[in-house]
Formats: C-alpha cells, structure tokens, sequence
C-alpha cells in the first residue's frame, strides 16, 4: 500500500512537472542491493561473524558446564548416596546458573546488536552522503529507496511545512 502511494506521488510530481513545463526529476535506488556489493559490507559481515562465534563458544561451554552438572545431579539424585541438602543446593547451583546462561544469551543479543550498528553507521553514512552528492549533482529533487519507497532525498524548498503553519495559523 505504501509503495502504491509513492507510485502515484511520484507519477503526480512527473505529470505536475511536465504540465508546469518544468522537469522534476525523481530517482531511485535499492540500497541493499548496493550494501552487498560493497566491500566494507563484506569485512563488516566477516567481523560480525568472528564476534558471534566468540559469543558462541563461550554459550556453548556454559551449557556443557550444566549439562555435566545436570546429568551428575541426576546420577547422585537416583542413586540416594547424597543428604537431601546437598542434592538442595546442588540444585541451587543448577537453577543459578540457568539464570547464568539466559542473562548471558540476552547480553549477547545486545552486545552483537550494538557492534553491528557500531561497525555499519559508517559505511550507512558514507552511502547516503554519496546518494545525497548524487542528487545534487545530477539534479535530482527526490530520491526513493525501490524496496520501501521511504524518500531517501528530497530539495528542502519542497517542504511545504512552513506553508501549512501559515494556512493553520501556527508560527
């Protein structure tokens, strides 16, 4: 629905231009097809990996530390060898660190998601300073992203905020 609109706004910018004898030109562009074809994308992406496999084999050791603590409470449980206090707090031990892994899975979450948006905010910035250099420099009043239809670039003079204050009496 949302690029149907952008069709038909941008079809209308074309024809309101072309009756107005003045050309407005629109561009588009799909960026993530220009995101994997970057070489900076594919260091990023290889970094990115090297980080989750790190997070992973420390998750991994964590839970094979409590499987083995599982299986040998298990083992003790069945064989009644063990004072039930001990078996209490062995299970203690088994809960904390569940508690243990799960933080662990949810602070790796947030650790990778940070890296990523650390590693890639330069080379988002260098595209759309690129995308803006070229719509400048070619005339372009708009630039659309083709997979979403969000306007990546528009001429500020188009903005007709400031009219429409005016119109509603807002200053």
């Amino acid at each position: 629905m949302k690029n149907k609109m952008m069709i038909v706004l941008a079809m209308a910018l074309i024809m309101f231009g072309s009756s107005a004898n003045a050309q407005v030109k629109i561009g588009y562009i799909n960026t993530q097809q220009l995101f994997e074809i970057m070489p900076e994308a594919k260091v990023i992406d290889s970094v990115l990996n090297d980080f989750a496999q790190k997070l992973k084999v420390q998750q991994d050791a964590m839970v094979q530390e409590l499987n083995s603590k599982m299986s040998k409470f298990e083992e003790d449980r069945k064989s009644g060898d063990m004072a039930q206090s001990v078996l209490e707090v062995r299970y203690g031990e088994i809960e904390d660190l569940q508690t243990r892994i799960q933080n662990f899975q949810q602070k790796a979450q947030q650790d990778l998601t940070a890296k990523q948006q650390e590693l890639y905010k330069p080379l988002i910035d260098k595209i759309e300073t690129a995308i803006k250099d070229v719509a400048k420099e070619n005339g372009f009043r708009y630039i659309f992203e083709s997979s979403t239809g969000n306007i990546l670039y528009s001429v500020d003079e188009d903005n007709i905020l400031p009219l429409v204050k005016k119109k509603l009496g807002i200053e």
